[in-house]
């Protein structure tokens, strides 16, 4: 299509894009919490990240965004913004936390 953007949709609390987001700080402690990803369904591990960070992104009008993200959506976009690097949940999993959940 010859556009290179980096896109990820979050719907944490509330549905939002960002175009070509880039996280420019961390802030808070450091949070252990299980997460699991679409793309390896029933596979869960707990894995630690910043409580807080910073954001910076377009929308589609090519506005720019600056803004501090915490708890839940903080968690989401990180785990998205790994995924535009080629980084799975897998790749930073807390040692033998890896487990298969299957559905009841």
């Amino acid at each position: 299509m010859g556009v290179n953007q980096n896109i990820i949709v979050i719907d944490a609390e509330k549905p939002f894009e960002m175009i070509n987001p880039r996280i420019i700080g961390y802030s808070g402690p450091e949070i252990e919490e299980e997460e699991g990803c679409l793309s390896i369904p029933a596979l869960y591990g707990l894995v630690i990240r910043p409580e807080t960070i910073r954001v910076m992104w377009f929308n589609r009008d090519k506005k720019s965004f600056n803004a501090e993200f915490n708890g839940l959506t903080s968690r989401v976009i990180q785990h998205e913004i790994d995924h535009l690097a080629g980084i799975l949940f897998i790749d930073r999993v807390v040692k033998d936390t890896l487990n298969w959940k299957h559905p009841e």
